[in-house]
């Protein structure tokens, strides 16, 4: 039972470290690519297409905003640093990662 609880676990966890991967790797460099289409469309705007211009901006940052979730989605269900340096880092990374996120960090009064 022992043998078969572990091995269930370590699928599990390749399973998430090849979603994790597909998402960074896969979904990361759709954005990028999408990202670098807009700027190019929006650097080939004419001037007077000052709507256009911030339309432009909007997805660009809509884009920026859909990176950083699918890194931090990616990070989450796989840290990278678990595998490269073990679990004690990777909760010391994972605590920082959390601390830093607005609604948890700790009130000044009590730093």
């Amino acid at each position: 039972m022992a043998e078969l609880s572990t091995h269930l676990e370590a699928v599990k966890e390749e399973e998430r470290e090849r979603i994790a991967r597909d998402i960074h790797d896969e979904l990361g460099s759709i954005l990028v690519r999408l990202k670098i289409e807009v700027a190019l469309l929006s650097s080939k705007l004419p001037a007077e297409a000052g709507a256009l211009r911030v339309k432009a901006q909007s997805i660009e940052g809509l884009l920026n905003q859909a990176m950083g979730t699918t890194s931090r989605v990616a990070r989450e269900l796989r840290p990278g640093i678990l595998k490269e340096f073990g679990l004690p880092a990777a909760i010391e990374c994972q605590a920082e990662d959390f601390s830093q996120q607005p609604r948890y960090a700790m009130p000044s009064a009590l730093r």
